[in-house]
């Protein structure tokens, strides 16, 4: 995850999903990891505590965000409360996360949460104070207060076993099996050639004969044969390459 400072003072944050970059204004995360009774004039307090206490230019921020946020309406109601901001992400990636349909707006939201923002921090806690952390770290760093890290820095770095990256590959493969699965099943409950007399099961086994049962094999052969890391979302990889 990365932040993004932009012309007007407002701050982004930006997640990979599929190889395709989204930005959600990073008070809405921060709204949503908080708790329920945590106001507004509470993040603004988090945000400017110790150092920055009498900084205008990041208190002028910190407010233009939070009044972006309360004029953006969702049902006909600004999101003030961190419910109504919960409903209002969650029904945003409804599609694009490819949930299922029986899933409500806040388990959706909840999914991002635990999947795309932050995931080496397990608590709502622990990632609500690192966002705090991290944009007061970028305010520094707009402002020439700090230098921008070295990317060939050894704490920059990560090792990773093969075991892990074998791991990773066979789970978004599965993953990925597993939608094809379900889209063909469907289709094949639709549609007029499949018997109405026919078993949940029958459909079942019959989607699967559908679908390209070595796509998984196939995957590996590949990556053990070339190298190549051939992903959808490079696994969260900076190298698709290895030897």
């Amino acid at each position: 995850n990365t932040l993004h400072y932009l012309d007007t003072g407002a701050i982004s944050l930006a997640f990979m999903y599929r190889k395709e970059m989204y930005f959600i204004p990073v008070v809405m995360i921060l709204k949503m990891l908080a708790d329920d009774n945590t106001s507004d004039r509470e993040i603004h307090a988090t945000l400017m505590r110790g150092a920055y206490e009498n900084n205008s230019a990041f208190d002028n921020n910190i407010k233009y965000m939070l009044r972006q946020l309360q004029k953006t309406y969702w049902c006909e109601k600004p999101l003030i409360t961190r419910q109504s901001v919960i409903d209002y992400v969650g029904s945003h990636f409804r599609t694009r996360l490819q949930r299922p349909t029986w899933h409500t707006n806040a388990d959706i939201a909840r999914y991002l949460l635990d999947n795309y923002i932050l995931i080496h921090l397990k608590t709502d806690k622990a990632k609500f104070n690192m966002l705090i952390f991290m944009m007061r770290k970028l305010f520094s760093y707009v402002r020439d207060e700090c230098k921008a890290e070295d990317q060939d820095a050894p704490s920059m770095h990560e090792i990773l076993l093969p075991g892990h990256v074998y791991l990773a590959l066979l789970s978004e493969r599965l993953e990925t099996w597993l939608v094809s699965l379900r889209e063909t099943f469907l289709k094949l409950n639709k549609s007029a050639k499949t018997s109405s007399d026919a078993s949940i099961t029958t459909k079942l086994r019959l989607a699967m004969d559908t679908i390209d049962k070595d796509q998984i094999a196939k995957a590996f052969e590949h990556f053990l044969a070339t190298g190549n890391l051939n992903s959808k979302t490079n696994l969260g990889l900076r190298q698709v390459r290895f030897s």
